[in-house]
């Protein structure tokens, strides 16, 4: 118990001794916390497509899902067929995420689709799978942290290929035809487990040792290893620590009072440079695009549009023109500033074509872009169906059907019938424009204002970068040099 209270504050330490910057950190090491904290807290498991290759995640989550079921496959009962039906057939192009429950339940949101099935295999281990549709940049690009990220190829080549985001808890898995795992299992050695999908998708309703032939059991017994799985994820969190120990204490011998004192122009001539770019492309590019939006959504158009607002235009309107170049600008720069001592450089950093070589940093404009993402625009969206729908309900259909009954059923005046039928739909759309015109309004007003505080803290980013790589480097590396031996210290005392 002791040491377990140890290991929990060394976690806690990290998080406010290292910086945000350094990707998933953070948020691993509160994962760590709470798993450490609470032992009914489910295992979240990334399944993560190494390349574009989704359908081998796919079938590989399929056959987790049926595994350890207590009857032979091909004798599911009518509930368990109905669920694995419902769970086969998600939309691939969401990401997903799946965790027991004791009875069928989907709940879609944007982007994400949420099944509740009774898997034993879930139920049993305490499992929650979460299903990329890509592969993410950071590890926070998934809908929540994971203790252990599993990246899926169908290709034996991949095997050279270094894993992405090589910081987090991860293993590789290889997906190949029944016929070639011994071969490639012999070739992976340790690097990598490898299955047969496409045998256990074929075989597992028929084959009582479907899950053994394709091997879906040792990766199964794999991720059900909640210590081997605790352990790794503790191992990324050391590990992301001492790799960015190791560059601050370079950055620190590489940098002379003189060479800081002219990397402080280099950074301050860099961020002027980037904001007043930023501000050309907030006029040049988002300006123009939010008319556009606005004109692509006009209040007459929602009839038929409305559920084309978020991935129409407002992802080629909005999202696509929220400063796109200013984002791989200040990523660019954010990258520089973390590889020192190349940070003379950046007094030259208009041109981002080389921000391909540098590792992705979350920044103001992407966290900017996101919130567009995920709540402005689904906002937006709801108010444009519920002003339809009431602009329907309450007036247009009414009216309508006021008219044609007055006309057909109670021999009244056709051009007074039809009149009114006519005014109702003009007060229906009168009452669209107002109502949709304000929401346009104000969906603009808050798209400006997240671009101009994206610029203001990208600005910020900057400094706060510098500051932390170079005007207090001694003192912080020194003690991110204690939590790190607490740290390790810690997790290897028995």
């Amino acid at each position: 118990m002791a040491n377990l209270l140890r290991l929990r504050l060394a976690l806690q330490q990290v998080s406010r001794t290292f910086p945000a910057s350094i990707p998933g950190l953070h948020s691993r090491a509160a994962l760590a916390v709470a798993t450490l904290s609470d032992d009914t807290l489910s295992t979240k498991i990334a399944l993560v497509p190494l390349g574009k290759d989704r359908t081998s995640v796919q079938r590989i989550t399929d056959s987790l899902l049926l595994t350890g079921m207590p009857v032979p496959l091909r004798l599911l009962a009518e509930n368990e067929q109905e669920w694995l039906m419902r769970v086969q057939h998600r939309n691939l192009s969401k990401d997903t995420r799946i965790q027991a429950g004791s009875h069928t339940a989907l709940t879609v949101t944007n982007g994400m689709q949420l099944y509740e099935v009774p898997s034993p295999y879930l139920t049993t281990n305490n499992l929650v799978l979460n299903e990329a549709m890509h592969e993410p940049k950071i590890p926070d690009d998934l809908y929540e942290p994971c203790h252990l990220y599993v990246f899926i190829s169908s290709s034996v080549s991949s095997l050279t290929q270094s894993l992405p985001n090589a910081l987090v808890p991860a293993i590789r898995v290889i997906d190949v035809d029944s016929a070639a795992i011994e071969s490639t299992t012999k070739l992976a050695g340790s690097s990598a487990i490898v299955v047969s999908s496409l045998a256990a998708a074929e075989s597992r309703l028929t084959d009582d040792m479907w899950s053994e032939k394709s091997q879906i059991s040792l990766l199964a017994s794999v991720l059900s290893d909640r210590s081997m799985v605790e352990s790794s994820l503790l191992n990324s969190v050391i590990e992301a620590c001492k790799v960015y120990v190791e560059e601050a204490k370079l950055l620190l011998e590489q940098s002379g009072q003189t060479a800081k004192s002219q990397t402080m122009k280099d950074v301050e001539a860099a961020r002027g440079m980037w904001a007043e770019a930023a501000h050309v492309e907030l006029r040049d590019v988002l300006e123009p695009g939010l008319v556009r939006f606005a004109q692509r959504t006009a209040w007459w158009k929602l009839y038929w549009t409305v559920d084309d607002i978020e991935e129409g235009p407002g992802r080629e309107d909005v999202l696509m023109a929220f400063l796109p170049y200013s984002e791989r600008g200040l990523m660019f720069i954010l990258g520089k500033l973390s590889n020192f001592p190349q940070v003379s450089s950046i007094s030259t950093l208009s041109d981002t074509r080389g921000v391909s070589d540098v590792n992705f940093v979350g920044t103001s404009v992407s966290s900017a872009r996101s919130r567009i993402h995920y709540e402005l625009l689904p906002s937006l969206h709801a108010i444009a169906q519920k002003t339809i729908v009431n602009a329907l309900l309450e007036v247009q259909i009414p009216l309508v059907v006021l008219g044609a009954s007055g006309w057909l059923l109670l021999d009244l005046s056709g051009v007074g019938m039809t009149g009114l039928a006519l005014l109702g739909m003009v007060i229906g759309f009168k009452r669209v424009q107002k109502s949709w015109d304000a929401a346009i309004s104000e969906f603009t007003i808050k798209v400006r204002d997240l671009a101009q505080g994206a610029i203001d803290q990208g600005e910020a980013e900057m400094h706060g970068a510098f500051e932390a790589r170079v005007q207090q480097a001694g003192q912080r590396i020194e003690e991110q040099e204690r939590v790190l031996r607490e740290l390790r210290e810690t997790v290897t005392e028995p």
